[in-house]
């Protein structure tokens, strides 16, 4: 059976939707231009884009997600206006599910504070941004990301280990983990 047959016999339906790459162009940062430490495109979708979401939204079948590693406000600024969305901010960390009057948001802290946690590492990470053109820093609810993911790739991977390395010295005393993607480090 095709996708499309699926789709029209199925009693219901959850449909999750990436936000940066998909809904929208990834931020093309200025290759190895300093800029703001705080990294945020506030690219918006389309207009067909949000429609085909309003759509999507409309029918009772559907319960639509948008996911995004961004922030809740930066997400909400996006797409927040499109009824019946529910929305993934932080990798799925806080989220709020569709309808209702009004969004609300539900976070999972996994008993980290959060704000000490950004206490301790941003005076690090922000050296580190400072010396590494075309990095930014992304905040969130319960994370902080360092993308390299526009620096000179040798430069950028050098500078993400000697980070994790001074950061896991500086946040020992707090149960959190580092998560190394393609050009980004997650706290």
């Amino acid at each position: 059976p095709s996708l499309e047959h699926a789709y029209k016999t199925s009693k219901k339906r959850v449909i999750f939707i990436d936000f940066n790459g998909t809904l929208v162009v990834k931020e093309p940062a200025g290759k190895y231009l300093k800029r703001e430490i705080l990294g945020t495109s506030g690219f918006k979708p389309s207009q067909l884009t949000t429609l085909a979401l309003t759509r999507l939204c409309a029918d009772p079948k559907n319960t639509v997600y948008v996911v995004s590693g961004d922030s809740q406000q930066n997400l909400e600024m996006a797409v927040g206006n499109v009824p019946g969305l529910g929305l993934a901010a932080s990798n799925g960390a806080c989220f709020a599910n569709p309808g209702g009057a009004e969004r609300v948001w539900e976070y999972l802290d996994f008993g980290v504070d959060w704000n000490a946690v950004k206490i301790v590492a941003m005076p690090i990470i922000s050296k580190f941004t400072a010396r590494t053109n075309g990095s930014f820093v992304k905040l969130t609810h319960s994370s902080i990301g360092w993308s390299y993911y526009s620096c000179d790739p040798e430069w950028g991977s050098l500078q993400a280990s000697h980070l994790v390395t001074e950061l896991g010295e500086a946040l020992r005393s707090f149960d959190v983990r580092f998560v190394a993607l393609k050009g980004i480090l997650e706290v």
